[in-house]
């Protein structure tokens, strides 16, 4: 019997129209309050993320400081990733008033 519960899916059980009920009851036990119970500031990490943590788990005595350490990664690593649309947008946009605006004169 595990302590934390079981979230009710396994697999696409919980997808399943005919045992969604069912899924939702079984999350409900134990697992889903303590999710609402946790902190707000508690980041959800990836599956490979926490085998990462695992595996350094020996190199670092604060597992919540390589957490944060991922976490603020990710963060950078997403930021970084929307600089590049975000400067095409702005160069596309200001090019099309550029344009509308010479063809009004």
């Amino acid at each position: 019997m595990l302590d934390s519960g079981c979230c009710g899916m396994a697999g696409s059980f919980g997808f399943e129209s005919d045992k969604y009920d069912l899924s939702v009851k079984v999350g409900e036990r134990v697992l889903l309050p303590a999710v609402r119970g946790a902190e707000a500031s508690r980041q959800a990490l990836h599956t490979a993320e926490v085998l990462s943590l695992a595996m350094k788990r020996r190199e670092f005595q604060d597992q919540q400081r390589i957490e944060r350490e991922i976490v603020r990664r990710r963060d950078g690593a997403r930021k970084r990733s929307m600089l590049k649309p975000a400067t095409l947008t702005a160069v596309t946009v200001g090019g099309a008033l550029a344009l509308l605006l010479g063809r009004r004169k």
